[in-house]
């Protein structure tokens, strides 16, 4: 097993437990939460049990507090990430997406991910990934279904009342 962890008290019981009191985010609250049960005497296992987390997130958020005390505990602020895509672009991706590829001149009949790559990459020399297109897929709120193609022996009236029921 290794050897017990070891927390540093930044500042006196009563304190945490008024940051403890007075913090709004709820993850951060969890965070002070584990810190006061090892103020207390808890293990690493009886935090995280109380917490309801691992003992290794237990472990990584005293490593920061002992670190930078209140303020390892708060979260980290991110870049945030910007579409290599215009507005403009994307309204023209849209649009063409909308329309069958082979009216866009390809050999395929169903736009899948890694095709809308290469239509963005020969359109405007633009190289994303696939998880790139994906979320950008989801930021419009499109769904990546496929069309099932119909039985050659289908009714065409029943099909027509199902739809419309």
């Amino acid at each position: 097993m290794g050897k017990p962890l070891f927390i540093i008290k930044h500042i006196p019981f009563h304190e945490l437990e008024q940051y403890y009191k007075q913090e709004k985010n709820a993850r951060v609250k969890t965070k002070i939460l584990a810190v006061i049960q090892l103020y207390l005497g808890k293990s690493t296992f009886e935090t995280a049990f109380h917490v309801h987390s691992s003992p290794q997130s237990v472990r990584k958020w005293i490593h920061q507090w002992n670190k930078d005390g209140m303020k390892g505990l708060q979260p980290i602020k991110r870049a945030k990430v910007y579409s290599l895509l215009s507005e403009e672009q994307e309204k023209q991706i849209k649009k063409d997406i909308k329309q069958s590829p082979r009216k866009q001149g390809y050999s395929f009949s169903n736009w899948h991910l890694k095709d809308i790559k290469g239509h963005i990459k020969k359109k405007y020399d633009i190289d994303m990934s696939i998880s790139g297109v994906w979320r950008m897929m989801k930021r419009w709120d499109y769904t990546l279904l496929v069309p099932r193609p119909m039985p050659a022996k289908a009714d065409e009236k029943k099909k027509i009342n199902f739809d419309t029921k």
